[in-house]
């Protein structure tokens, strides 16, 4: 069979991820010819990519993979596919299914769910399809979730962890070639699930246990890619890259002559001077803490395992020997007060500039403690809607929603102040308009390079890492240009535009409510003359209405509008966008973006 194996556009950011590449090459190794579209790379819509990969290479099926906040954009590829050729087989995976299996194959136009490690399972549904042998075939295969053809939900027993293959080498090139040409980067699995149980962490089936990979299986595999690529730096790609010091030593003792740099994640209770001389030595370049919180009662309740007196004590011993520091505090646990939560921006406040540490509110993911908590609560009323929106944060803690609201404007306001580099100019404009920058990092002061880079007005990942000291850099489009040149020079344009529609009196609707749309508004006086709406796929995080005046509304509500005119004010999924309005909803309007 042909398959095609797409990783999904990310919101945020994109990274390899090995999941997909390791289903890939088990498929391979069974004698099917394999295909990658990775959405991020493309500057294509949706539809265009997808049809031209299926097309061209007579696709018979796809596997896509995802995460629990990947619920649309697997479902919008999912029925793209279906729609570009009918009898085209579906299979998904990843997260998203190991998690709340029934929900997601009963809501997505997918002919089957793998649920757990998916390397196994794929080979064998595929043989049972190849063969087109009995069907009843299908349920003798561990981690598989289907709709038979009486419309009955059938889901198999689990399959074991210990299915899965180390000795297997992914086809990485498959999907992310052009990343790791590019960043010179390669990502690499050295274990499987992990031996805590933190209660906001999402554990799909299959990953309770915690399977660590031979080392002798890890450099087997980088020997492999640095004999196909100029790599300078590797990321063990685990949610905990070692258990004990034993390990973590030998692999420092084997990675030495390397002569290449690494990252991993680790927990700050296994962290000392010496084991972090030593990885320094070997060519650590980072590590990535669970920090959470700096409130031991809020530790103890998200089940860390942890003190604030071990996270101090590791940070401080992981700068002192010149390793860069990647950590998160979140907010909103169980036990979250007002007071506990300040406890942690006040120590962040503090002492935060010395290190690299993001915060953001906790997300009950499926498959963890807090969403179980959040819906026994009746917090979450709908699993659906839920998945639908991305898992947005949602308040299941002690604080009131005016104190989370607070709460939430409080950290955006330190964040922009905490993150923004010092100075910003521009060195060269490319001929792709994409520009060289010459940044001095609001941490360290030192400056660096920074090559082709496209900025996004609104985008919440516009930063660079400072080489020097590791520090969140964030490149707005405001560090470069004067606000006020920019400013004016689109309200000019703006009102110039806008003023014919004013006088032939069209009505316009806007899809973005970020700045993007709000600049927009605050642009034309014609354009406020005709505006009569305004939606957002994230409706529901707008309590409030933009400027006091027009209220978010679903996008849905298009259909039951008359407007002339639909400017779209989203940075992404514009062509998407245009296709839902048209295709989808059908209607007869003029479609424009910014």
């Amino acid at each position: 069979m042909n398959l095609l194996f797409v990783v999904p556009k990310a919101y945020d950011v994109a990274s390899i991820s090995p999941g997909i590449c390791y289903v890939a090459t088990a498929t391979q190794n069974a004698d099917h010819r394999t295909f990658g579209l990775n959405l991020n790379n493309t500057t294509s819509d949706h539809k265009s990519a997808l049809s031209s990969a299926i097309i061209k290479h007579d696709i018979d099926g796809v596997f896509i993979g995802g995460t629990s906040g990947d619920f649309d954009e697997v479902s919008r590829i999912a029925t793209i596919s279906k729609r570009i050729k009918s009898e085209i087989l579906v299979v998904v995976g990843g997260y998203l299914v190991s998690t709340e299996p029934e929900l997601v194959i009963s809501n997505i136009n997918a002919d089957y769910g793998v649920i757990g490690p998916g390397e196994t399972t794929s080979v064998e549904l595929l043989e049972v399809l190849r063969q087109k042998k009995s069907k009843k075939l299908l349920n003798e295969i561990s981690g598989l979730i289907y709709i038979d053809e009486t419309s009955e939900l059938v889901k198999t027993k689990q399959r074991e962890l210990r299915s899965f293959d180390f000795t297997r080498i992914p086809d990485l090139s498959l999907l992310f070639d052009d990343d790791i040409k590019e960043n010179k980067h390669i990502c690499l699995v050295g274990s499987i699930g992990c031996p805590y149980n933190c209660t906001f962490c999402s554990r799909p089936v299959g990953t309770k246990k915690y399977v660590q990979r031979s080392l002798d299986s890890l450099f087997n595999e980088l020997d492999h890619w640095l004999n196909l690529y100029d790599i300078e730096n590797i990321n063990i790609n685990d949610e905990l890259f070692a258990s004990n010091q034993e390990r973590i030593l030998a692999f420092c003792a084997r990675i030495h002559d390397y002569k290449i740099g690494f990252s991993f994640q680790g927990r700050v209770d296994a962290m000392n001077e010496e084991l972090l001389a030593e990885l320094k030595k070997a060519g650590c370049q980072s590590i990535s803490y669970g920090l959470e919180s700096a409130n031991n009662e809020i530790l103890k309740s998200m089940k860390k395992g942890t003190t604030i007196e071990q996270i101090e004590k590791a940070l401080s011993a992981t700068r002192k020997c010149g390793i860069s520091i990647v950590g998160n505090f979140i907010f909103g646990d169980i036990r979250e007060t007002y007071e506990t939560a300040n406890d942690t921006l006040n120590w962040w406040s503090s002492k935060g500039s010395d290190y690299d540490i993001y915060l953001t509110m906790i997300q009950p993911l499926p498959g963890s403690h807090v969403y179980e908590y959040a819906i026994r609560k009746g917090i979450i009323k709908d699993r659906l809607q839920f998945l639908k929106e991305g898992c947005p944060p949602v308040n299941f803690s002690m604080m009131t929603d005016d104190e989370m609201l607070r709460l939430k404007r409080k950290i955006d306001n330190l964040l922009h102040l905490k993150s923004k580099a010092y100075n910003v100019s521009i060195k060269a404009v490319n001929v792709d308009n994409s520009l060289d920058l010459m940044v001095e990092c609001g941490h360290c002061f030192n400056e660096f390079e920074v090559y082709a880079r496209t900025l996004r007005v609104d985008s919440r990942w516009a930063f660079e890492r400072c080489p020097h000291c590791g520090g969140h850099n964030l490149l707005s489009p405001n560090d470069i240009y004067k606000p006020f040149l920019y400013k004016q020079m689109v309200d000019d344009i703006s009102e110039s535009y806008f003023k014919n529609f004013a006088l032939n009196k069209k009505t316009i609707a806007i899809w973005g409510a970020k700045e993007r749309g709000q600049l927009l508004i605050l642009s034309s006086p014609s354009l406020r003359k005709c505006l009569v709406k305004i939606v957002d796929s994230a409706y529901q995080n707008y309590k409030t209405k933009v400027f006091g005046i027009y209220e978010v509304e679903n996008p849905e509500s298009l259909k039951k509008s008359s407007v002339d005119c639909l400017i779209i004010a989203s940075t992404n999924y514009k062509e998407e966008i245009r296709s839902i309005v048209l295709d989808d909803f059908k209607l007869d309007i003029e479609v424009l973006d910014i």
